[in-house]
């Protein structure tokens, strides 16, 4: 008697928790930026609400489209230098620190940068390590803007996803997430604040 209670104990608690973290259970919905009216999609990826695609919104300095091409407004959404970044989410959501994505990682799994990409080679180059989409997060790789002495330039477009966190690692840098189209793991490094990179925002009401 006393094993098979253990037994359906065990059992309930895995339950609940392929159910917490189940993908297919994960509430999604829209939500839309009074400051532009643009929607978005989010998406409750365990205890934690995101958006489901990169900001779009044009900040007043600090923020750009990549080659300066609207046409990849709408699919990639817009990069911003860490000062923009820090500000440039709506009301109730805020530019997640590097805490929060650790938090989302450990959620995912070790395979967080397969599951977090978007599937198919529209967004990503082709590799072996395809994204799954798994928690509808829909990450896709913006690519970057670096600046010179003399010009800017745009990298990385299907390459890489690289985003902000509100997190300094120095006077200079901050942390950024990295999820590269060869890579199934997503990692963290210490880049120039004035660089520009996507944005994702998570809700803190």
């Amino acid at each position: 008697m006393k094993k098979r209670l253990l037994g359906i104990l065990l059992l309930s608690f895995s339950l609940h928790g392929f159910c917490q973290h189940n993908p297919a259970n994960q509430p999604k919905g829209t939500m839309i930026d009074e400051r532009d009216n643009l929607a978005y999609k989010w998406v409750l990826i365990g205890e934690q609400k995101w958006m489901a695609e990169n900001l779009k919104y044009e900040t007043p300095k600090g923020s750009w489209i990549y080659e300066d091409d609207t046409t990849y407004l709408r699919e990639y959404g817009r990069l911003y230098n860490n000062k923009s970044a820090k500000t440039a989410c709506p009301e109730g959501w805020v530019l997640p620190g590097k805490r929060d994505w650790e938090q989302l990682i450990q959620t995912v799994s070790k395979s967080a940068g397969t599951r977090l990409r978007t599937q198919g080679n529209k967004f990503w180059l082709p590799s072996n390590t395809t994204g799954t989409n798994s928690y509808s997060f829909n990450a896709v790789a913006g690519g970057s803007r670096y600046f010179r002495e003399v010009t800017n330039s745009y990298a990385d477009l299907k390459k890489f996803a690289m985003y902000w966190t509100s997190t300094n690692s120095s006077r200079k840098e901050s942390w950024v997430v990295v999820l590269y189209y060869r890579d199934d793991k997503a990692r963290f490094a210490k880049n120039n604040n004035g660089f520009g990179y996507s944005v994702r925002c998570i809700n803190k009401e």
